[in-house]
């Protein structure tokens, strides 16, 4: 990776509110979900890290239902990355 590579990622990285929600139990992980689905539509764009694979199979469909873009990957940590932006 080159520089202006690492500049960009370094910009779009800034772009996104991050959220942690390794370890606690799914329950509060999809209330808080659902708290930030909210908080996207506002137009701030959210990142949130989870170890739930469940919650990563129920975020695009509540993304769509609030007219979201998501896109999901895995973290650095080996966890999943959640993105959420308005369309």
């Amino acid at each position: 990776m080159n520089t202006s590579d690492s500049n960009e990622k370094s910009k779009v990285d800034s772009e996104f509110q991050k959220y942690s929600l390794v370890g606690s139990p799914f329950k509060d992980q999809l209330k808080e979900l659902d708290r930030l689905i909210e908080k996207t539509k506002s137009g701030t764009n959210i990142q949130i890290e989870t170890d739930q694979e469940n919650l990563i199979a129920i975020a695009p469909m509540k993304a769509m239902q609030g007219k979201l873009k998501c896109s999901i990957s895995k973290s650095e940590t080996n966890n999943w990355l959640l993105k959420l932006k308005i369309n």
